[in-house]
């Protein structure tokens, strides 16, 4: 093992050192498209403007004088001439190469989404020793240097399924990282974009892309009750999916609404809200209702008070425009029982209109990105276990043609199975040391990539790709994350994605 290798494992400078390594070996390409985009531009137009200049205004003149200049001085004039010609018609076609190589070193790879750069590290191998007949792992390390100063590249096409969850604290870069991983994927593949936007956070970036925003319940409603074409035991089944983690609802109290619910269904009305708390207000007046029962009413119309200015009619056109254009749902100011309804709602229409045809499956078309997701992901309702939706998805893999971007700062509160079953996982540091604990032991970390957390500064992460596991790759890739381009939003615009 290597003096350093010692060093890592045995000292406690173990951190000290890990990021002078890092900032020493980090690279970083500087070249910046929109300057060259800038130059290009300004340059050329220049040039035009200087070559009509001297054709209206030089030529009649220049060639006045050629006549009375000897053979060799005109051949000269000529010459010069000539070459200031090629220039210009060769001038933009090589803008044009340059130009794509720089689109080529952000957004749009050969290979795939170009998320940042990553860099060489130390990983600690551990053997297997044999001590009387007792096999001791871990009884013995090594640090061993792996990866590649070099560009991260997700060959997102090719991952086992297209699901990701990026995790970490307050400023780490988590919506860095997201913004950046789906706008390029979104260049590379033309897949649209739909944000559950949770705190108004994407408002801004809609508008430099050109996405449509849904302020919700201003521009977008939802009515948990209609059948949108689905079959009376499905809705009745997804209704007790969004009682319990969109609503918040026990798995009792959801039931009881959707029998409720049912009893409607039979007299084919779809009913509202309003129909369905009125009848739970009943149910609490009976006389015959034990207290149990009262307080279950209660706590359903408590709850249905909460979330009733996010129910109404369904605009046809938001789900029309799911797969033609970009969308971004804003949930700002809504109170978190009514941010919970509406993305688990949203999400439940997605997931029956891929379910009804069957030819959207084909491939990915749509990326879903899920902000502060644990909202919607706990497994715990009151005191059973479920499977949220989410959760659901991520396990069946590439059976929908719609993949799953999750952020969330509570990584506790996201089942294991979610975690596991995502192709691309994403880890930011958090600043608070307790959360190294749980975050360790979700993850599997070992004392290297704990400490690189602790010490990584915004927009740097730690990666576990499953395309490059199947490929041999044994380790995570520590990555810098670039930024999005001023470029990359105009295009995203201009090519209206």
């Amino acid at each position: 093992m290597s003096d350093l290798g010692v060093e890592l494992i045995t000292n406690n400078g173990a951190v000290d050192e890990l990021r002078a390594r890092k900032r020493k070996e980090r690279w970083r390409n500087t070249i910046s498209f929109q300057k060259s985009k800038k130059n290009y531009g300004g340059w050329l137009g220049r040039i035009f403007g200087l070559s009509l200049l001297f054709i209206i205004i030089i030529g009649p003149i220049a060639g006045q004088a050629m006549n009375s200049l000897a053979p060799t001085e005109a051949a000269m004039i000529l010459f010069w001439a000539a070459l200031f010609v090629f220039a210009l018609i060769f001038y933009w076609p090589l803008a044009l190469i340059s130009w794509n190589l720089q689109i080529k070193r952000h957004g749009s790879p050969d290979e795939g989404v170009l998320l940042g750069m990553s860099y060489k590290h130390y990983i600690q191998l551990r053997h297997e020793v044999e001590k009387e007949d007792i096999t001791l792992r871990g009884a013995s390390s090594e640090a061993v240097l792996v990866g590649e100063n070099q560009d991260f590249i997700l060959d997102y096409a090719n991952e086992p399924n297209p699901h990701m969850i990026v995790v970490g604290g307050s400023g780490s870069g988590k919506t860095v990282t997201t913004k950046a991983f789906m706008t390029r994927a979104s260049l590379k593949y033309g897949l649209k974009l739909l944000v559950i936007d949770w705190n108004g956070e994407y408002e801004s970036y809609a508008d430099q892309i050109g996405a449509t925003v849904w302020h919700v319940p201003k521009e977008l409603k939802i009515n948990p009750f209609a059948l949108r074409g689905a079959s009376i035991a499905d809705r009745a089944s997804s209704i007790i999916d969004l009682m319990a983690f969109g609503a918040k609802l026990t798995p009792l109290q959801a039931n009881t609404v959707r029998s409720e619910v049912l009893e409607f269904y039979a007299k084919d009305i779809e009913p509202t809200l309003s129909q369905i708390d009125k009848v739970i207000l009943d149910m609490r007046r009976d006389r015959s209702a034990s207290d149990l029962m009262r307080a279950q009413c209660d706590l359903i119309d408590q709850r249905f008070r909460s979330v009733q200015r996010v129910i109404g009619a369904e605009p046809e056109e938001f789900y029309k425009r799911m797969l033609t254009s970009n969308n971004v749902v804003s949930l700002a100011g809504l109170n978190d029982f009514e941010k919970a309804l509406v993305s688990y709602a949203v999400l439940q229409r997605i997931y029956e209109e891929f379910n009804r045809k069957p030819e959207l499956n084909n491939e990915v078309k749509l990326i879903i990105v899920l902000d502060e997701a644990w909202q919607i992901l706990q497994s715990k309702v009151g005191d059973e276990t479920m499977e949220s939706l989410p959760s659901r998805i991520v396990r069946l893999g590439r059976k929908y043609g719609f993949g799953m971007l999750v952020s969330t700062q509570q990584i506790e509160d996201v089942p294991n199975t979610f975690i596991n079953s995502s192709s691309i996982r994403v880890i930011h540091s958090y600043h608070g040391s307790s959360v190294y604990g749980s975050t360790t032991e979700i993850f599997g970390l070992g004392d290297f990539e704990t400490a690189y957390l602790k010490t990584s500064e915004r927009g740097e992460a730690l990666i576990f790709d499953k395309g490059r596991a199947m490929r041999g790759q044994l380790w995570a890739d520590y990555v810098k994350v670039d930024m999005l381009t001023k470029w990359e939003l105009e295009a995203m615009k201009a090519k209206g994605l």
